[in-house]
């Protein structure tokens, strides 16, 4: 999940709004044009006001096979990242686990605390309802059918604001701003 939609722009931190209408990238404080699942979830503004525009960002994606999570600096440039296998056991709680222990990982290499982030974007398979943080019908999950807080259990795992989107569309939106679609 890209936590700003204009790299040109600056960092933004989640729910700034920081692309304007010319901009037409999507951006994490306004509906997806793609997917519609880039709005952070209620989650996202705890410690906005205490973390430093330009302090690095994290990005968590959940596969059915595994969870690879990263920490980038202002410019996208990787500072720490961690892949670990999703599990196959167990439920929802226990792949937000494995998620934290993964951004944990990729913070620690980073040298930088996880609640030291402007930010954490997560990419997850399944239904995303972004307003209420929560992701449900990841069915390539074990046990993942009815609704699940993913957004609050991550932040208080991690201590810092999390935006969910659906992993197509945030696949796509980085393609968008950084890959080929540029």
């Amino acid at each position: 999940m890209l936590m700003t939609a204009n790299p040109s722009a600056g960092p933004a931190t989640p729910g700034s709004g920081a692309s304007s209408s010319a901009d037409a990238r999507p951006g994490p404080g306004s509906a997806n044009r793609l997917s519609g699942s880039a709005t952070p979830g209620p989650a996202a503004s705890s410690n906005a006001a205490a973390t430093p525009a330009g302090a690095p960002a994290g990005g968590i994606d959940l596969g059915g096979t595994k969870i690879e999570a990263v920490v980038v600096d202002s410019a996208y440039r990787v500072l720490g990242r961690a892949r670990h296998p999703t599990p196959t056991t167990g439920g929802p709680a226990d792949v937000a686990k494995a998620m934290a222990a993964a951004l944990e990982e990729a913070a620690k290499a980073a040298s930088v605390a996880p609640s030291q982030l402007r930010g954490v974007g997560v990419g997850s398979p399944g239904t995303i309802d972004p307003a209420a943080g929560t992701v449900s019908r990841a069915d390539n999950l074990p046990g993942w059918y009815a609704s699940f807080p993913l957004a609050a259990a991550l932040q208080s795992a991690l201590g810092t604001p999390i935006v969910l989107g659906n992993d197509v569309g945030v696949a796509t939106n980085a393609e968008f701003v950084l890959g080929a679609g540029r």
